[in-house]
């Protein structure tokens, strides 16, 4: 991915948080977030993603999509939703809701997303939110605030215990993965005898 491209996502994530009059826009940590948040995004060619209470790290993931992915964008916030709308709302792979983050999981609890990315995830909505992966799909809490020890340990735990891998966590971002369905079948120990042939 291009220099250029990482110069949009940037430019149009600047773009949203002045029209939401929030002060994140310089930050190089929203910049180095989206930058994974982009590249993820790339790892799941015509996947569904979903972008929950983190408008902009958007901006990168859409950067990152191929023609054939589609992304849910998840804001809480009626002026994150509206700014968002229309800064994304040309881009017929994107849909944007203003909805509470659980009630949203709850909602589409049939649904499996192959990347599912948050902004913060409570411990409390951690099981929504695993339960939304699909096989092979990736969580990632790209957290804006730095979580308690407690906090953290209580969400890992929380991952662990819904069946995910969790992946070493950069900075106060924390990956997590649910194995592909061939790798959950058990495998069988020992080995097995040849046929013998007897000429």
């Amino acid at each position: 991915m291009s220099r250029e491209d990482e110069d949009r996502a940037w430019s149009r994530a600047q773009t949203f948080y002045r029209a939401c009059k929030r002060q994140k826009h310089g930050s190089k940590e929203l910049f180095e977030r989206g930058r994974a948040a982009r590249v993820l995004a790339a790892s799941k060619p015509s996947g569904l993603l979903l972008n929950v209470d983190a408008p902009g790290l958007s901006f990168f993931i859409v950067d990152g999509m191929d023609i054939g992915s589609q992304l849910i964008s998840v804001v809480n916030e009626p002026d994150s939703h509206a700014a968002l709308k229309e800064l994304l709302g040309d881009d017929i792979r994107v849909s944007v809701h203003a909805q509470h983050p659980v009630e949203f999981l709850g909602d589409v609890r049939d649904h499996r997303f192959d990347l599912v990315t948050f902004g913060q995830l409570d411990p409390s909505a951690a099981r929504l939110a695993a339960a939304a992966l699909a096989p092979g799909g990736l969580l990632a809490v790209f957290h804006n605030a730095a979580p308690s020890d407690a906090d953290n340990d209580e969400l890992e735990q929380t991952l662990t215990d819904c069946g995910l891998l969790i992946g070493s966590g950069i900075g106060r971002s924390l990956v997590a993965a649910r194995a592909p369905d061939h790798l959950k079948q058990k495998r069988r120990v020992g080995r097995r005898r040849r046929p013998s042939v007897r000429g």
